[in-house]
Parts: structure tokens; sequence; C-alpha cells
């Protein structure tokens, strides 16, 4: 086999791998650099970078200790936001199905007119950004949450909340 072929990997290889290769991307980007010292783009910035892009949708995968770390950090989402069979509206928007998902795509939600105008959909990468800090990412959110400023958190969380999500079409 030459060194440019790859391996036939099974789902759940695949899966791992792209969380590997996620929380390391996640984890190096915050080497040395203090949160309030690292601007944060705003999703309109993310948004026209992938403007006319085909965005290749990473599928996150955790192993138990960042399922149980990001399991932990949902409780305080939970206040405001469902996941899972008969997930709802609440003070947020349901979950289920986030990661592809338009932002303020739900029609039976009343979104922020700052996050209406966002055009793109939720990425890992852009929901990195966004629970970084949403009122910074994007200014006159409504979204009452300081954000998270530890990387390996938001990687647990982003995980959590694909692997929990109630995805009626999932092709896997």
């Amino acid at each position: 086999m030459q060194i440019c072929e790859l391996a036939p990997m099974t789902l759940g290889a695949m899966r791992m791998r792209t969380l590997v290769v996620l929380a390391g991307h996640i984890l190096l980007s915050a080497c040395g650099k203090a949160p309030e010292q690292t601007p944060l783009p705003t999703l309109k910035a993310l948004a026209a970078e992938q403007a006319g892009v085909q965005i290749d949708i990473p599928v996150p995968v955790v192993d138990d200790a960042m399922m149980t770390r990001g399991e932990t950090l949902w409780a305080r989402c939970s206040t405001c936001h469902q996941i899972g069979p008969g997930a709802r509206n609440m003070a947020g928007p349901q979950l289920n199905e986030l990661i592809g998902r338009r932002v303020a795509a739900l029609s039976d939600f009343n979104y922020s007119e700052a996050l209406s105008e966002v055009d793109m959909a939720w990425t890992a990468q852009a929901l990195d950004v966004w629970l970084t800090a949403p009122y910074r990412t994007v200014p006159g959110t409504t979204m009452s949450f300081g954000g998270i400023s530890d990387s390996y958190d938001r990687a647990a969380l982003i995980g959590y909340i694909y692997s929990t999500s109630d995805r009626s079409d999932d092709p896997f």
C-alpha cells in the first residue's frame, strides 16, 4: 500500500478520527493565548469566509470521559434548551440536528434579529466560536450565556450535543 492510500475505516474509527482532529484543532488554536487576548470572529465573518464553499461537516464523536464532561456541561444548557426525542423549544430553541442546520432556521422559534441575520450552517467550528462567547460573536444576541473559555469543554459539549441529538434522518 502506498503512503497516500487510505485504508478502509469503520464508521466508529472515522468518527473517532474526526473528533481527535477537531479536538486537536480546538486545543492547539488556543495554545499560549488567554481567551480575552484572542480576538473572536463574528459568525457573520465566519459565514462570509464560508460563502460559496461546500462545507464538510465533521461528525464529532467523544470518548467516555468527554461524553461525561459534555453531559455535565449540558446541565447548564438544559435550563434553556432541550435535545433528544421529544425535544421542544423553551427559552432557547431545541437543538436536535443542530450540526448542519442553518443558523436561526427553526420556524417555530423567535430568534433575535442579530442571529437571524447570520447566513450559514452550524458546523463544529461555528459552534466552537459561538460557545466561546455568544454575545461577542453575534452582538445583539438574546442568548444570556457568558460562554465557555476552555477548548476541551467546548469540544466535549459539541460532541455531546451531536451524540445525543435526535437525528431522524441520520444516514449512520
